[in-house]
């Protein structure tokens, strides 16, 4: 299928859910995202199409989320699943995100991150200015 557009994701009705190798799947809400300890880092954008931005991006780091999940040892891979695409995905390596704190992004420059930026959250990862 192809890809969808911009989703229009209904912030009272969201869900993450985190499965697969743990000992305690959750179904988190933006509320629950929002509850979690906020980490604020400025960043570069780059894109392979030649334009860069720097921002401020705010969220939960993954690894806090993946704790309370109780991800197992042998797990390796993170995959993300897309509402845009159904089938589609991406994945990182479960060691990436924690050596990078890698982020969830709910805002981004202190607004909440617009639907046309992937709303509820993006994924990023820092950079060497923590704020």
């Amino acid at each position: 299928m192809p890809w969808q557009g911009t989703q229009f994701i209904n912030k009272d009705s969201y869900t993450l859910t985190v499965d697969g190798l743990v000992d305690r799947p959750l179904e988190l809400s933006y509320a629950d995202l929002e509850a979690y300890s906020q980490e604020s880092w400025l960043m570069d954008l780059n894109c392979v199409e030649g334009w860069s931005f720097t921002a401020k991006w705010t969220g939960p780091e993954l690894d806090a989320i993946f704790k309370d999940a109780g991800v197992k040892p042998e797990a390796q891979i993170v995959i993300f699943h897309t509402t845009d695409v159904p089938e589609g995905y991406s994945s990182l390596p479960l060691t990436y995100i924690r050596d990078n704190n890698i982020i969830i992004a709910l805002k981004l420059n202190d607004v909440t991150l617009p639907e046309s930026r992937g709303f509820p959250f993006q994924v990023v990862a820092k950079s060497e200015v923590r704020l």
